[in-house]
């Protein structure tokens, strides 16, 4: 079929592609030859042309569609799926919570997807969830009338899930801002999902009006508008109770920048909670009670204010078992020793992966700190559930620093990470070790260490033990002045450190100074009786120092990497290395 023959019309509010309808008995679509783009502008003349990145630049009164490709006598497999099938995979694309939403909205994949043939045109139709999953406020607010009611009219009686989101520097969208009222108010009874971020400046209260409603089929809400407010504010009175405290099948809620109390709130069914500020400790602990099903709980703040009002936590209060919980993601500046004291009361799932980061900047930490570094690290690194599967480890052993994370082929990772400018005790150090609940430190084989040289640090006995077990790495990622405590630790160890080592990652070397605690690394390794693999050295960002005293050593292979590509290279010509690749 010659593309540029296809004519495209709109018929009654249907986007209509008249070859589709046309060809003969027992041909079919097929999707083996590139696909060309079809332009619908308004009631009038089709344009076709083959796609280019400057063609999906759509204007928002043309719809950009995918027509046939050629014919053929026998139908591709893609076209036999069966109907579910062909569902969960529209499904996958009809997903506005994607990163891809921004540049390739869900909406128009669905359109693509109608259009590519009659069958999948026939089944779209016939589909209503799947136009009610797309409704991009972004995107429909900037088209005509006729175009957006189609678009609700497809949704028929489903349940509808509506985004709006003003990116950062967009400022206030009024336009939009009616338009999502008035969707809100003629289909609020049958929103399934609602993520809003409004660039409002100052509090509105026709959304507190429309949030007091009762919201029967809601399941996930979040809500949120800039922090240039000021202070915190309701959506409306102070007694305001968001949905009218009824709302029994939410399962995902996230409030930002609204005081609101958490025990008026009819959280039973909740899956997923994200903390906002400002939230009292003792009201979250009472209403974790009433959340058995919880499977994961967010903190979400900046630097301006903290998580929780409260600087302690009153240590008799009774712990909170949730059976379900199995991640929760921290990252906090304030109230860390009362985050962790909260941490401290919640009984877990015996699979619950911890990601906690935890910044000083408004407090000193104290041996009660050290404490309650113990007691969650010790209990949430035994609850983490993919040790057996771990192959990364990371440790940051610095004077304002201290993390151990763990990460494994999963997106499940293991963290928990502190900060703080002015320094730790010394005792921090060997507390993070002797409560890291691991039972095989042999199952790493990639490991990024970085060690300040300094005391307490280097001299840590305990510190020099954990390296010591770590006999199944390969893989090292460091800085040259690790290397230089991990050369001196051989030195006075009789055992090989990192015996199974193949790969070195190296970054910022510029001096010779630098280059030379390389070369008694390497010294001190190589002349152990040991016969294992030669060792790979990758330099990488920031290396500007001669390296060609590198040379000496036979069982080591030198290789930099350029910061465009990211691939590694061999030089050719003997050992002229200096770097240039940064």
């Amino acid at each position: 079929m010659d593309a540029a023959a296809i004519d495209v019309s709109v018929d009654n509010g249907e986007f209509i592609i008249p070859s589709a309808k046309q060809t003969t008995p027992g041909n079919t679509c097929s999707l083996s030859a590139p696909l060309p783009s079809v332009k619908v502008v308004g009631q009038g003349a089709i344009n076709l042309a083959t796609s280019t990145r400057e063609d999906r630049r759509v204007d928002m009164d043309e719809l950009t569609v995918i027509s046939i490709g050629k014919q053929s006598n026998y139908p591709a497999p893609i076209f036999r799926l069966d109907d579910d099938t062909l569902g969960h995979v529209f499904a996958l694309n009809a997903d506005m919570e994607l990163k891809t939403e921004d540049e390739i909205p869900s909406l128009f994949s669905l359109l693509h997807t109608s259009q590519v043939c009659s069958i999948w045109r026939n089944f779209t139709l016939a589909s209503p969830w799947l136009w009610a999953r797309v409704l991009n406020i972004s995107i429909l607010r900037q088209t005509r009338h006729e175009w957006r009611t189609e678009i609700i009219r497809r949704t028929g009686s489903a349940l509808l899930h509506i985004k709006s989101v003003n990116r950062l520097g967009e400022g206030r969208d009024k336009v939009s801002e009616d338009f999502l009222e008035s969707i809100l108010n003629k289909n609020w009874t049958r929103i399934r999902s609602l993520h809003l971020h409004l660039n409002i400046r100052t509090v509105d209260d026709r959304w507190g009006s429309i949030f007091l409603r009762s919201a029967p089929s809601l399941e996930a809400f979040r809500f949120s508008w800039p922090e240039t407010l000021g202070e915190e504010q309701n959506l409306a009175s102070p007694d305001f109770i968001l949905f009218s405290n009824t709302a029994p099948l939410l399962r995902t809620l996230s409030v930002a920048n609204v005081t609101q109390n958490l025990a008026t709130l009819s959280i039973s069914n909740l899956r997923y909670l994200v903390l906002h500020p400002s939230v009292s400790a003792h009201e979250l602990l009472s209403s974790l009670r009433s959340t058995p099903l919880l499977e994961s709980l967010e903190a979400s703040v900046t630097k301006v204010t903290p998580v929780l009002r409260e600087s302690v936590i009153r240590p008799r209060l009774p712990p909170v078992s949730l059976p379900q919980l199995k991640d929760i993601k921290f990252k906090i500046y304030h109230a860390i020793d009362a985050t962790l004291s909260l941490l401290a009361h919640l009984k877990p799932a015996s699979r619950c992966a911890l990601l906690f980061k935890g910044s000083y900047y408004h407090e000193t930490p104290s041996r009660e700190s050290v404490r309650l570094y113990s007691e969650v690290l010790s209990t949430y690194s035994k609850c983490y559930p993919n040790f057996e599967t771990a192959t990364n480890l990371v440790v940051t052993f610095e004077s304002d620093c201290a993390s151990l994370a763990v990460k494994s082929h999963s997106r499940r990772h293991f963290k928990f990470h502190v900060y703080n400018g002015a320094g730790f005790h010394q005792d921090i150090f060997s507390t993070f070790l002797s409560s890291f609940k691991v039972y095989q430190l042999d199952i790493f084989k990639t490991l990024k260490l970085s060690v300040e040289p300094i005391e307490p640090i280097v001299s840590n006995t305990d510190l020099q033990k954990f390296i010591l077990s770590l006999i199944s790495v390969e893989v090292l990622d460091t800085t040259h002045q690790t290397l230089d405590y991990i050369h001196k630790l051989q030195c006075n160890s009789v055992i090989l450190v990192f015996p199974a080592l193949k790969t070195i990652h190296l970054n910022y070397i510029h001096r010779p100074n630098e280059v030379s605690l390389i070369i008694n690394f390497l010294n001190s390794r190589m002349t152990r009786e040991f016969s294992g693999e030669p060792v790979t050295l990758i330099m990488g960002a920031g290396v500007t120092a001669d390296l060609t005293t590198l040379k000496v050593f036979p069982r080591v292979i030198l290789k930099t990497v350029a910061r465009t590509s990211g691939r590694t290279s061999t030089p050719q010509n003997g050992w002229n290395l200096r770097s240039k690749c940064g």
